[in-house]
């Protein structure tokens, strides 16, 4: 038993949703001798954090492997047929390595094999299910993504699958990191887990068994997926709304190099001003966050001895870490300053018609916009 929710670990509400008594059964407990067991309660719980319901019993034995007691009906696999042809259509993975989380016996393999789509891989951990894969050709990673100590894949895949196997994993943010490890940038994904929307308005009660650690409805689906790297691009509802299917997208991670760019930029050119107007001549008006970055990062605290604010609580007070004092706005008068450089975000207009209003002698004024000084005439 747990006490706190395997996905944020927040700690579970004292009193579970719901008890099912002896409902730790398991659905693949099928034993060759008599051998009988004393049941426990299954109690499900809904974090109060992350909203993701599950139950807080240790997980299955052979939670790891993929179980599926039949094959395709008819129906099914014709319905699978159009919507994976749809979705490698779609997201044009035909010339993408796929691989199946959870692969089994092959069955989806099978669909793939049918769409002619030749580099399809799966991983299963069942040592029976991974050699039935590899007697009938199929190119399968015998593990678990969840292992701590994962056995790494050396190939990368543009795309993958997940049939109703994610709500089994008890260490679901692990299962994910190791995915990761082995996708490409941008990744496309199709995953399905059991709907619990229908669960809870058909109030199918038998859904809740010990071998399901996770119920998912759109809404924690799309929850977790995102709190596990992943742009998720849709949620639906599928086979009579039984399945929740999300397709989702491996999340980019941005570059952000270009600010060093722009922070280059606009040191080089506030350097420039102060030098060509001259160091005793020329202040700073701002004493905000975006002013003290630039005044740090381009190094001319070292230049000017002080900087002017119209905040009192900041006046007369050095900025932290420089030898730079903030000052009145009519020092300005006294000092003899004839050129202002305003830094002071959406305020900069509002205080360049303060320095031609107020301060005359004032010749020169300048606002920091997006990357560039403009002088105001």
């Amino acid at each position: 038993m747990i006490n706190n929710c395997r996905l944020c670990q927040k700690k579970f509400p004292q009193n579970p949703q719901l008890i099912i008594k002896s409902g730790d059964i398991p659905a693949q407990g099928f034993l060759k001798k008599n051998n009988q067991k004393t049941l426990n309660n299954l109690s499900i719980y809904q974090c109060s954090f992350c909203g993701v319901t599950q139950h807080n019993s240790n997980p299955v034995s052979y939670y790891k492997d993929v179980i599926r007691a039949t094959a395709f009906s008819k129906q099914m696999e014709i319905f699978r047929i159009k919507q994976i042809k749809s979705w490698i259509k779609k997201y044009d993975l035909y010339q993408k390595n796929i691989i199946e989380v959870g692969s089994g016996r092959s069955e989806f393999m099978e669909i793939f094999n049918k769409l002619n789509h030749s580099s399809i891989y799966g991983i299963e951990n069942s040592t029976q299910n991974f050699l039935y894969s590899k007697e009938k050709g199929y190119r399968v990673y015998k593990g678990y993504l969840g292992d701590s100590k994962f056995k790494k894949i050396n190939k990368k895949f543009g795309a993958f699958t997940c049939f109703s196997f994610m709500e089994h994993w008890p260490n679901l943010n692990q299962c994910f990191i190791n995915l990761h490890s082995i996708l490409t940038s941008q990744a496309i994904g199709l995953i399905e887990v059991p709907n619990l929307d229908l669960i809870m308005e058909k109030q199918i009660y038998t859904e809740f068994t010990i071998d399901h650690i996770f119920y998912f409805s759109p809404k924690t689906l799309k929850l977790v997926l995102e709190m596990n790297g992943f742009d998720v691009i849709s949620v639906n509802k599928i086979w009579h709304d039984y399945i929740l299917s999300a397709v989702v997208q491996k999340r980019e991670i941005k570059n952000l190099n270009y600010f060093n760019e722009k922070k280059q930029k606009i040191n080089k050119s506030i350097n420039e001003l102060i030098k060509k107007f001259g160091i005793d001549k020329t202040t700073i008006w701002g004493a905000g966050h975006q002013s003290i970055s630039i005044i740090s990062q381009s190094g001319v605290y070292k230049k000017l001895s002080f900087i002017v604010d119209s905040a009192v609580f900041k006046q007369n007070l050095y900025i932290y870490g420089l030898n730079t004092i903030v000052l009145p706005p009519e020092v300005i008068k006294t000092k003899g300053i004839d050129t202002v450089i305003i830094i002071a975000a959406g305020f900069s207009d509002e205080i360049a018609k303060i320095l031609k209003k107020k301060f005359k002698d004032v010749k020169n004024i300048f606002i920091l916009r997006e990357n560039f000084f403009e002088k105001i005439k």
